[in-house]
């Protein structure tokens, strides 16, 4: 007789693959992009409704639930592939003509996620769970490196909420753009998942 598989650990990670396919299905995708718009335009918009898409399935689908599994915590490993998995899935679904890379290297590190469609349209996104000492650095200086590097049009920093600091790190940001907004600094998007 046969061992029976253990679906709640998953160690071959097959349920947890089939959960997400059923979910993403279920769940309609809604991009706003417009006919008019440049490929540049086009790219930041669908790179924000996959993101804002992906906080609604972590927020109210309960995505997140197979990290918590046996009192395990994610890293940030963990919701980049996670991401990877939710905005490749829609993006064949949706049959997108753009390419979708995580962890590549352009020389000042590796960047989380990119988003990009031939040489002018490209935005980066910069995910960074909220007790993670560098939170504003990633936001001011990582991710403006990454951007410069790879000659990114736009960026979006996720923030993973993970305890009850949202509004202090709210408000740290917001100190931070308004510096920036100063100083004639880009402004990145800023999507908290709570």
């Amino acid at each position: 007789t046969g061992v029976p598989y253990d679906f709640v650990e998953d160690k071959n990670k097959q349920y947890q693959e089939i959960a997400l396919c059923d979910l993403l299905r279920t769940i309609p995708f809604v991009c706003n992009t417009k006919p008019q718009q440049s490929a540049k335009e086009e790219i930041f918009e669908l790179t924000l409704s996959m993101c804002n898409q992906f906080k609604k399935l972590v927020e109210m689908m309960r995505l997140s639930e197979m990290f918590y599994r046996k009192g395990r915590k994610p890293d940030e490993t963990d919701w980049q592939q996670l991401l990877f998995a939710v905005a490749d899935t829609y993006k064949n679904a949706g049959d997108f003509d753009v390419n979708i890379s995580r962890e590549s290297s352009p020389g000042v590190g590796e960047l989380d996620f990119q988003i990009t469609r031939g040489a002018k349209a490209n935005t980066i996104v910069e995910i960074k769970r909220s007790c993670n000492k560098d939170l504003v650095h990633g936001y001011r200086t990582q991710l403006a490196a990454y951007m410069k590097a790879t000659q990114a049009t736009d960026g979006i920093f996720m923030v993973i909420i993970e305890d009850d600091t949202i509004n202090k790190i709210k408000t740290r940001l917001e100190e931070v753009k308004k510096d920036m907004r100063e100083k004639g600094e880009y402004i990145p998007e800023i999507i908290y998942i709570n």
